[in-house]
């Protein structure tokens, strides 16, 4: 697995493959099911799951790219994409228990204790997870 600059996934290019599946093996590992575009299969793991959101699971779930962020500043939308925010309504002390909460989910992204892992479509499921390692193999 090559990681670019950026935090994109390189090798194997998937850029405009499927995802076709998810599975969650034990309540902290997730398996998600990868073709390229030439039709050779992946499986991406996701061990040590700590927080995932998969939104629009559809037939033909295209990939636009594949990002993985570990020891780096992770992007703040996928951060809060994922963590969520708080109605302007909500005050404290729950606002700054909220924001002390992303604050330590992103310094574990940037310490290397945590991986953000997002697979972005062009069309379909759209995928952001925190977890402890990521890893992708052929098959």
């Amino acid at each position: 697995m090559k990681i670019g600059p950026m935090g994109y996934l390189g090798d194997p290019d998937l850029h405009d493959g499927y995802l076709t599946g998810l599975e969650l093996i034990e309540e902290h590992i997730l398996q998600i099911r990868l073709r390229n575009v030439v039709g050779k299969r992946f499986t991406m793991e996701l061990s040590g799951l700590h927080l995932l959101l998969a939104n629009e699971i559809r037939q033909g779930n295209i990939i636009l790219n594949i990002r993985i962020e570990h020891r780096r500043d992770p992007d703040p939308s996928l951060m809060r994409q994922l963590i969520g925010g708080l109605h302007p309504s909500v005050g404290e002390p729950y606002r700054t228990k909220h924001e002390d909460y992303f604050k330590r989910m992103a310094d574990a992204v940037r310490n290397g204790d945590l991986t953000l892992v997002a697979v972005e479509a062009s069309y379909g499921c759209d995928l952001v997870a925190l977890c402890k390692s990521a890893s992708i193999a052929e098959g």
